[in-house]
């Protein structure tokens, strides 16, 4: 069973976790918000502060259904190829975790979780001849990628959304401020969306 983000109509903030499910797959978890801090910059127009929970909200509701999707295929359609000679649904897994992986990094956060799969799903092809992790395990890292990633996210103020991330150098960030963390993250999620998209191929479900 995969964990899932609750997201309560009508509030403010990114939510914590589903209780009920990290009930049943972890023994003790914090509390999980991503929530913007609009009086820790007051410059900041209301505006902008409300674009920015929108693009955290996007996230975590992306997250939710990707991860209610993975959760509802089996080992066996996950195994599948989405159509002729395109990718598996456990490469697209694979893909996924180490792309999210790398933001830990990226953001300034802590190393990867998983630094071998960058190289298995990142910069080669979907390929038999290339050894993978189960699917089992690739399930696994799921949760646990996206537990630490977004635990991490929790503690951002409102002014570290919008700093620079670790591939863009402070010179060129002066020339180009819209290279945030933020950006980053809206970037993440519009991957994540156009994955899923192809993950649903599996389901049969059209």
């Amino acid at each position: 069973m995969f964990v899932f983000i609750k997201l309560p109509a009508g509030s403010n903030y990114l939510h914590s976790l589903n209780q009920e499910v990290i009930n049943n797959t972890f023994p003790i978890l914090p509390d999980l918000n991503l929530i913007v801090h609009p009086n820790t910059h007051p410059s900041m127009k209301e505006a902008e502060t409300k674009s920015i929970q929108q693009v955290l909200d996007a996230w975590l509701q992306q997250i939710k259904m990707t991860s209610g999707l993975l959760d509802s295929l089996s080992d066996d359609q996950l195994s599948l190829a989405i159509a002729p000679r395109r990718n598996t649904g456990k490469y697209l897994l694979g893909h996924l975790i180490a792309v999210h992986d790398a933001l830990l990094p990226l953001l300034n956060l802590g190393e990867k979780l998983y630094p071998e799969l960058e190289e298995i799903f990142i910069h080669q092809p979907d390929n038999d001849a290339v050894v993978k992790p189960s699917i089992p395990f690739l399930r696994e890292a799921w949760q646990k990628v996206h537990l630490e990633l977004n635990s991490k996210l929790a503690a951002f103020q409102t002014e570290e959304w919008l700093s620079r991330h670790q591939a863009v150098s402070e010179a060129d960030f002066l020339l180009a401020p819209h290279r945030n963390k933020l950006n980053v993250i809206l970037n993440r999620t519009c991957h994540l969306s156009y994955h899923a998209g192809q993950l649903i191929l599996l389901s049969g479900n059209l």
